[in-house]
C-alpha cells in the first residue's frame, strides 16, 4: 500500500508504469528461472517504509528484492509439490484432483496408458473418478455445453481415455507426451467400439478431431494440432469406420470432406510457409491426405520417439540406374531375411470388385525394385482419393484402379511409361489382376502427375528423417528399393533389402510389420531388417 498523496506521487508516476513493473518482474523471473509451473492469481508484497525523499531511488530496489524473494519461495513450493506428484501413485494423484490442478496433467497421462488406467478404475473412489472425468472434459473445452450430463456421472475406460486425449492437446507437457507416444491397437479398438456404441457423444468426438472448431467453418490454413499428434493419434482414430460413420451422421458427407481437408492440413509442418519462402517451394495446402480406410495396425505396445536423423552418410553413392536394383525372379532371398514359408497364393485375392484370379500363372516369389513404396502404406488411400480415383471406400472404376497402379509408379520413379516389372508390386497393392488387359484410360494426366509429385514433397517435409532430402533423394534412396514378393505364406510377404542409410527410418511414425488396405482381403507382411522400424 502506498500512503503518499496523489500530488506527491505524480513525480514518481513512471515507477508505476506498466513498462517499469514488467521489466522488474522479468528480471526477477529470469534470476530465479525454473522448469516448474508457477501459477499466481494475486501477489501481495511488503516493501516496508520508504522515506518520501528516497522514494525514487528505493522503490525499484525494494520491489526487486521482494519479487525475487517471492519467486524463490514459489519456485521452492512448486518443486516440492511437483516432486511429490511425480512420485505419487495414480491413486494418490486421484486424491489431489479436486484441490491441486497440477495433478490433472499426470492423471491424464495415466489415463492414456492401459496399466495405470486400469489401476485408477479398480482402485479409485467413484466420486474422485467422476471429478477427474469432469475436469478433463472441462479442460478440453471450458465453454462447451454440448456434452451430455451422463459423461460427468458414468465413468468408463474409453471416456477417460478420449477425454484425456482432448485435455492433453491443450497442454505443452501433454503435447510433448502425445508426440512421443502412440496408441496401442487394443486401445484404439476399444475407443472405436465405445464410439460405435454411443458411449462417446458425437459432439465430443467432433471437437476432438477439429480442435474445437466447427467443421463447417474450419479453413485449410487453420491447425490446432502438431503433425506428430495427428500421425500418432488422430490418424488411427479417424481411420476407424465407426468414427467416420458418427461424423457422417452428425455433419453429413460434406462435413467428412471438410474434416479430411482440415486434418490433412494439420499434417503439414507448422512452419511450412517459412520453408516455402526460404526454398522457393510451392506446396498446395491440402496436398497431404489422411487415409480413409480401415487399416488394422499390428499389435504393438512399444512407444517410440521421433528423432532427427536427417543427415546422409558421407560418400554414399546413390543409384543412378533404377533397373540395377531389381532382384532375380527365381525364388531369390534377401540378405538378412528369413526363408519364406509355403502355402497357396489364394490370400492375394482382392476384396469385392477385385480382379485377381487364384489360378493365374505367376511365380510365387518375385523380385521388385520399388519395395520402399511400403513406407507410405497408410497414406495411399488418401492419395488415391486426392487423385479422384477413390470414393466411398472403393475405386470408382476398374480404370481408376489401374490409374492408381500407374500413380504408384509415378510416385516411386517420377517418370512416365513404366515397364511391366515396375508394376508388379503396384498391382498387388491396388488389387489389380495380372492377367487383365490394361484399360486405355489408365495413363495419368499431367495434372495428376504433378499432384503426386507435390504430395510426396509435402510428405517428405513431415517425416523427420526425410526433411533434408530432395524429392530425387527420397525416391532413389528409399522408394526405389530392391525387394521381393512372396506369396507362399499365410499372408503375402514383402521383403526389403536394407541399406546403411536406413538409420534415417528409425522410429517411423506408423507400423512397418503389416500393411492392409480396404480393397484387399488379406494384409501384407513386411520384412525390413532394421532395428526400430516397427512404428
Amino acid at each position: 500500500m502506498v500512503s503518499l498523496s496523489p500530488e506527491a506521487l505524480r513525480p514518481h508516476a513512471y515507477l508505476f508504469a506498466r513498462e517499469n513493473i514488467s521489466e522488474l518482474f522479468s528480471l526477477a523471473i529470469n534470476k530465479h528461472r525454473t522448469e516448474e509451473s508457477i501459477h499466481i492469481t494475486k501477489l501481495v508484497l511488503n516493501l516496508g517504509v520508504i522515506p518520501k525523499g528516497h522514494f525514487s531511488t528505493l522503490f525499484n530496489q525494494r520491489l526487486t528484492q521482494a519479487l525475487e524473494q517471492c519467486m524463490e519461495q514459489l519456485a521452492t513450493q512448486a518443486h516440492t509439490q511437483n516432486t511429490r506428484l511425480a512420485h505419487a501413485t495414480p491413486a494418490e494423484l486421484l486424491a489431489y484432483v479436486e484441490s491441486n490442478p497440477e495433478a490433472l496433467t499426470p492423471l491424464a497421462i495415466c489415463c492414456m496408458q492401459q496399466a495405470t488406467l486400469l489401476h485408477l478404475l479398480h482402485n479409485g473412489p467413484p466420486q474422485y473418478l467422476r471429478v477427474l472425468l469432469k475436469q478433463l472434459l472441462q479442460g478440453e473445452d471450458k465453454h462447451s455445453s454440448v456434452l451430455v450430463d451422463t459423461c460427468y456421472s458414468r465413468v468408463t475406460a474409453s471416456r477417460l481415455g478420449i477425454a484425456a486425449l482432448g485435455y492433453l492437446r491443450h497442454q505443452a507437457q501433454g503435447n510433448d507426451w502425445l508426440s512421443q507416444h502412440s496408441p496401442t491397437v487394443s486401445q484404439m479398438t476399444g475407443w472405436a467400439k465405445a464410439i460405435a456404441q454411443g458411449e462417446i457423444p458425437p459432439e465430443q468426438l467432433a471437437q476432438l478431431l477439429t480442435g474445437n472448431r466447427p467443421s463447417n467453418s474450419i479453413l485449410p490454413e487453420q491447425r490446432a494440432y502438431s503433425p506428430l499428434v495427428v500421425m500418432r493419434w488422430l490418424l488411427p482414430l479417424w481411420r476407424q469406420p465407426a468414427v467416420r460413420k458418427v461424423i457422417h451422421r452428425l455433419k453429413g458427407g460434406r462435413g467428412v470432406q471438410r474434416l479430411d481437408a482440415y486434418l490433412s492440413r494439420c499434417l503439414q509442418r507448422q512452419d511450412d510457409d517459412a520453408m516455402r519462402k526460404g526454398k522457393g517451394m510451392h506446396i498446395a495446402p491440402q496436398q497431404v491426405g489422411l487415409p480413409r480406410d480401415n487399416v488394422t495396425l499390428p499389435e504393438s505396445e512399444e512407444e517410440h520417439t521421433v528423432r532427427d536423423h536427417a543427415t546422409l552418410p558421407q560418400g554414399k553413392e546413390r543409384p543412378s540406374d533404377p533397373k540395377r536394383l531389381a532382384l532375380p525372379r527365381d525364388n531369390a532371398t534377401l540378405p538378412g531375411s528369413e526363408e519364406m514359408p509355403t502355402t497357396s497364393r489364394c490370400t492375394m485375392q482382392p476384396r469385392k470388385g477385385g480382379l485377381h484370379s487364384t489360378d493365374e500363372p505367376r511365380s510365387s516369389s518375385l523380385g521388385i525394385s520399388n519395395a520402399g513404396l511400403l513406407l507410405l502404406w497408410p497414406l495411399l488411400p488418401q492419395l488415391f482419393s486426392q487423385l479422384g480415383l477413390w470414393e466411398e471406400e472403393r475405386f470408382i472404376s476398374d480404370a481408376a484402379r489401374w490409374q492408381a497402379v500407374y500413380g504408384l509408379d509415378r510416385l516411386v520413379w517420377g517418370e512416365p511409361n513404366p515397364t511391366d516389372e515396375r508394376l508388379t508390386l503396384n498391382q498387388v497393392l491396388c488389387g489389380a489382376s495380372f492377367s487383365a488387359t490394361v484399360p486405355p484410360t489408365a495413363q495419368l494426366s499431367l495434372v495428376q502427375q504433378q499432384q503426386i509429385d507435390d504430395w510426396l514433397t509435402a510428405i517428405g517435409q513431415q517425416l523427420v528423417g526425410w526433411q533434408k532430402l530432395s524429392l530425387t533423394d527420397i525416391r532413389q534412396l528409399f522408394l526405389q528399393r530392391a525387394g521381393e514378393i512372396s506369396t507362399e505364406g499365410i499372408f503375402p510377404q514383402i521383403s526389403v533389402r536394407p541399406e546403411p542409410y536406413d538409420f534415417l527410418l528409425r522410429d517411423w511414425p506408423w507400423p512397418m510389420t503389416l500393411a492392409s488396405f480396404p480393397w484387399t482381403e488379406q494384409p501384407l507382411t513386411i520384412v525390413w531388417p532394421l532395428n526400430g522400424l516397427t512404428g
